[in-house]
């Protein structure tokens, strides 16, 4: 049985780890590794764009909504550590997970013209980022792949997972947003369907 752990691990080794030294290649000369980009703004400024909320990074993109959205969701650094801990590191970048910032950058200061860099685009310009990639056939893997982890992320419980307990700390933002009612033994709407019975009568 494939676990969601797993899933986010394979999916992000098969998509960043294989296609990262040949994406690195034109930009290698021009990386500094002691000067990362922040990583929390960039992976904020993703998550906003894929899951709009009423958070400051999704209000700075000029898409925002009164409910809660991916970044309230409490995963940025979850989703970080994903990057990080799914994939080998390409050189000379600190982390996965700073490649994939620098990455992103890059196509925003194409599309700003130098000006800015993911964390500050709009949403119409993170558009314009995301489309650039998925024509160039070495960025299209690791695009899907960010915005995959992303959504995944944000409708994921890792937010209020609390690992010591195993137990939820609270409701996750993806269970209101989905109207999720939780974890349950049974739903009423099944009632009636067990030996081929057609009705809910109880």
């Amino acid at each position: 049985m494939l676990t969601r752990r797993a899933f986010v691990a394979q999916l992000s080794a098969a998509l960043v780890a294989f296609e990262g030294s040949r994406l690195l290649g034109p930009w290698a000369g021009r990386v500094s590794a002691a000067a990362p980009p922040p990583l929390v703004d960039s992976f904020s400024a993703l998550v906003a764009f894929v899951v709009p909320g009423s958070d400051s990074y999704s209000v700075a993109q000029g898409v925002s909504t009164p409910e809660p959205g991916g970044v309230d969701a409490g995963i940025i650094d979850h989703l970080i550590e994903s990057f990080d801990l799914a994939s080998p590191t390409p050189p000379p970048f600190p982390s996965t997970s700073a490649f994939v910032a620098y990455v992103l950058d890059q196509f925003a200061f194409a599309v700003s013209g130098g000006q800015s860099g993911f964390a500050g685009l709009s949403y119409g310009d993170k558009m314009t980022v995301f489309f650039l990639m998925e024509q160039d056939p070495q960025a299209a893997p690791l695009a899907q792949a960010v915005i995959t982890l992303a959504a995944f992320a944000s409708y994921s419980e890792a937010g209020v997972f609390d690992p010591a307990t195993r137990t939820l700390t609270g409701t996750p933002v993806g269970w209101e947003l989905t109207g999720y009612p939780g974890v349950s033994d049974g739903r009423d709407e099944f009632v009636g369907y067990y030996r081929g019975r057609r009705t809910a009568k109880r």
